[in-house]
């Protein structure tokens, strides 16, 4: 499957001036934002993923989103990984349904449901 979309932000994670990955999300009600890809650049280091996801996190409050939402599909390998890395910056699973979970984290403990 093939899809173009508009209107996305990209947010490039590149610490010490060299890209490692990407996040490309989209915006939601409620002043948030929904996280639609989070890529690992080939080459970058391990622990990549994990300060994208912090940076990302710091770049939205900056930016003056309230809520950043992350779906994780059931059938992606490496799901347990993501739900425990979601965990440990703060997000909780909010919407569960039988093909995967929406994870959400807000500056101010509500949920939004911009999508």
């Amino acid at each position: 499957m093939t899809t173009l979309k508009r209107e996305r932000l990209v947010y490039t994670y590149a610490p010490q001036g060299r890209p490692h990955g990407l996040l490309i999300a989209s915006e939601a009600g409620d002043n948030g934002i929904v996280v639609e890809h989070a890529i690992v650049l080939p080459g970058a280091p391990q622990r990549t993923l994990r300060g994208m996801l912090r940076a990302g996190w710091d770049a939205a409050l900056t930016y003056g989103y309230r809520a950043v939402m992350v779906w994780v599909p059931v059938d992606d390998p490496r799901a347990g990984t993501l739900a425990g890395l979601l965990m440990h910056y703060g997000f909780v699973p909010y919407a569960e349904q039988p093909d995967g979970a929406w994870w959400h984290r807000g500056t101010e403990g509500t949920v939004s449901h911009g999508r």
